[in-house]
């Protein structure tokens, strides 16, 4: 059932170049990624080189000697750490001393508080049994229950507010009133 326009040898050679052009292809990418890759491990040697070309460069400043040896620059960088933590010791030194200092400060400062406050206590006592020794007491028969004398009181300000009101009538109104009232009664006068 083959297909008469098809010649085998032709489509063994379109399959042969397939699988070339397929294996170009697979090697093209192959290369690419290994260009990429290169290219990458490139962009890092050239960071590692600067990074030491700059070590190199502070080495000679720092110590006039850029090729000095790892175990005196280990020396020299422990020498200069020793010095920073010697100066933080002597800066938390202090800052504990003035730290001692004020808590002396304010101890002395709550000593002397609570004693004038133990003398303000004791002149408030001293006054109080004074005051009751000199006080006269009250006959509470004179003085009377204070809620009834409340109640009285508001009870007199509420007659007093009435009557001020019953008194307020004025001359215009009393005039006003007599009006009505002839105007009612038309003519017969009641004043």
């Amino acid at each position: 059932m083959e297909n008469p326009q098809i010649d085998p040898q032709k489509a063994a050679k379109d399959v042969i170049a397939w699988n070339v052009a397929h294996s170009q292809a697979a090697n093209n990418l192959y290369f690419i990624e290994a260009d990429i890759a290169i290219a990458q491990r490139k962009k890092r040697l050239n960071q590692l080189e600067r990074m030491y070309l700059a070590g190199n460069a502070h080495m000679d400043r720092q110590y006039d000697d850029p090729a000095m040896s790892t175990k005196e620059w280990e020396s020299k960088r422990t020498a200069a750490l020793e010095k920073i933590q010697a100066m933080h010791k002597d800066k938390i030194m202090q800052m504990e001393y003035e730290a001692q200092v004020a808590q002396k400060k304010a101890k002395k400062e709550k000593l002397s508080a609570e004693n004038r406050i133990a003398k303000a206590n004791k002149i408030i006592e001293e006054s109080k049994r004074n005051l009751a020794e000199k006080i006269e007491f009250f006959d509470e028969s004179v003085i009377g229950d204070f809620n009834d004398l409340r109640s009285e009181i508001e009870d007199e300000k509420r007659l007093i507010i009435s009557l001020k009101q019953r008194h307020n009538i004025t001359d215009d109104t009393i005039e006003r009133f007599r009006d009505l009232v002839q105007k009612r009664y038309q003519g017969d006068s009641l004043f």
